[in-house]
This record gives C-alpha cells, sequence and structure tokens, in this order.
C-alpha cells in the first residue's frame, strides 16, 4: 500500500489530534500555569503527579505508533516507484509481479505506447548509472539489421532507443534519485531494500 502525500499529511495529523485531545482532556494546562490571580494550583500534588506520567505515557506511545507508522510506510515516503514496462515481455511482467505481490503501488509506464523523450531516457540513464549502448537490447532483429558493429557516441544511440524504444530493456524500476534495471527479480528486491537517500 502507498499513501499519497495528502492521505500521508491526513494520518500524521490525525495522531497528533488524538494525542493533544487526550493531553488537554487528562491534563488541563490550566490547572498547572495558573493567572497571577491563582498563583497555585488546588489539585493535590499527587494527582498531578499522575496527571504527568499519564500523559507522558501518551506521549510516548504516539512517538512509538509514528516510529512504527514510518517504518511500515518506508517506501511511500519516497516519490512513487515508475516501472517501464512491456506486457509482451517475460521479465518485464515478473518484475511487475513481484511488486504487485509485495504490494507496492507503482505508476505503470508502457514505454513502447508512450515513448521517453531524450531528456527523459538521459535522465533515467544517469540514475541506472549506465552508457547508453548497456541499455540497448542487442538481441532486437532492427538492431542486428542496422546498428550491429556500428559506432555511434552516447547521444546518437539514446536518439536511436527514442526512435526505436523496443531496444530498450526491460523493466526498469525508478524512484526519485535512482533506478535498476529488473533483469531479475533479485535486482529489483535489492534495489528496493535499500532506503532512499
Amino acid at each position: 500500500m502507498v499513501l499519497s502525500d495528502k492521505e500521508r499529511k491526513y494520518k500524521l495529523n490525525a495522531i497528533d489530534t488524538t494525542v493533544h485531545e487526550v493531553a488537554i482532556r487528562f491534563l488541563n494546562p490550566s490547572e498547572y500555569f495558573s493567572p497571577i490571580a491563582q498563583p497555585v494550583s488546588n489539585i493535590p500534588a499527587i494527582k498531578r503527579n499522575n496527571q504527568a506520567i499519564f500523559l507522558l505515557l501518551i506521549c510516548v506511545k504516539g512517538i512509538l505508533f509514528f516510529h512504527k507508522f514510518t517504518d511500515y510506510f518506508k517506501i511511500n515516503f519516497t516519490t512513487m516507484l515508475k516501472i517501464y514496462h512491456n506486457p509482451r515481455c517475460s521479465k518485464s511482467r515478473a518484475g511487475l509481479q513481484y511488486l504487485n505481490d509485495n504490494k507496492i503501488d507503482v505508476e505503470i509506464v508502457e514505454y513502447l505506447k508512450e515513448p521517453l523523450t531524450f531528456e527523459d531516457l538521459k535522465k533515467l540513464l544517469v540514475k541506472l548509472h549506465l552508457k547508453p549502448h548497456d541499455l540497448v537490447r542487442t538481441h532486437e532483429e532492427v538492431y542486428k539489421k542496422q546498428f550491429k558493429e556500428k559506432n555511434f557516441n552516447d547521444d546518437e544511440w539514446i536518439k536511436i532507443m527514442v526512435e526505436f524504444p523496443a531496444l530498450i530493456k526491460r523493466p526498469i524500476i525508478e524512484r526519485e534519485h535512482a533506478a535498476v534495471w529488473g533483469e531479475t527479480v533479485e535486482n529489483i528486491e535489492q534495489f528496493l531494500s535499500f532506503k532512499t537517500k
């Protein structure tokens, strides 16, 4: 399950409101910080101590719940994942199935239907830490017929992949500052195990 920014803020506000309301109900600040006309509270010290301990426990529980909440949704505090997907590719289907099985919401980009721009692909390669030719599917017929054993610079390879998106290896899993070629499910699993830096 992945929370949107709006849902996440709503839940965190709910936690904060709950702790605040409980504190106000069980520990009235006016009983501790009285006006000048009433500098000393009339509530017995033992009762004030009990109330203070109760408030402390509520705050501790709220903090523990918050940490549990953020840990459970640790992937959701990053930018939404994207998968560059080709439904006709078995590796791509396996990658998407892994994300679905682990209840990880992801934006699906069928890049054959929604081709990447030159800039999109260039940025993606930076996140992948790959040279353009490293992302090319060299066993595709179009590669063998038109590009095999030919020398192109990086920008030319990017332009070729933009023109022939079937040459792009898949699936690619992307988040805000990193990406991975999901050649195997293990690659994806390892990629997701790292916290976003």
